[in-house]
């Protein structure tokens, strides 16, 4: 059950075997509240220059309440690190309930909103959103979903950020030219 759960004991209710019995009150409280999980890779993790690399975002619940009319934005404000972008085609698809994805072919959003999600442990408690990427120039790209960043009704969101590391190398190598030696030097 989620919510402020208090456990209150009044006095003189707890008593031994030889009479003696509590003389105050006690209480103790605890807050349970329902919340979730975020996990995101790139498959492949390195690529060359203009070569897509998926997305995915795992969203899971993690408490026996539904999540409803969640949104999930990569990188917020929902955006990719720059230098990355939504690859043409965006091969985009998610099994959120209710979800509505957007993720255009060239720009750097990528948003989920209206999802939900299951109680823990039954069908429709995880979904999965999967975006092609893609970048025109090498470097190192980390992209991150920070802790807070998904939201839902009754405050529910991600208490721990995610992130995950993609690697754009150069499409050139010697491997790949022919090269002329023109002074014969070998």
């Amino acid at each position: 059950v989620n919510g402020n759960l208090t456990n209150r004991i009044p006095a003189a209710t707890v008593t031994t075997f030889n009479g003696v019995s509590n003389p105050d009150p006690t209480e103790a409280s605890l807050t349970n509240l329902p919340g979730v999980s975020v996990i995101k890779s790139f498959s492949p993790a390195q690529v060359l220059t203009n070569q897509p690399s998926t997305l995915t975002i795992t969203v899971s619940n993690t408490s026996n309440v539904p999540v409803v009319n969640m949104g999930v934005a990569d990188y917020l404000p929902g955006t990719l690190p720059d230098g990355l972008e939504v690859a043409s085609p965006a091969n985009a698809s998610h099994d959120c309930v209710g979800g509505t994805l957007a993720a255009t072919s060239g720009s750097q959003t990528i948003q989920l909103s209206g999802g939900s999600l299951a109680a823990v442990g039954t069908p429709g408690s995880i979904c999965t959103i999967t975006v092609d990427v893609i970048s025109t120039r090498p470097g190192v790209y980390i992209n991150t979903i920070p802790a807070g960043a998904i939201t839902a009704d009754g405050g529910v969101t991600n208490n721990d950020p995610t992130t995950d590391t993609l690697t754009v190398t150069s499409n050139y190598s010697l491997g790949n030219r022919v090269w002329f030696d023109t002074n014969n030097n070998g």
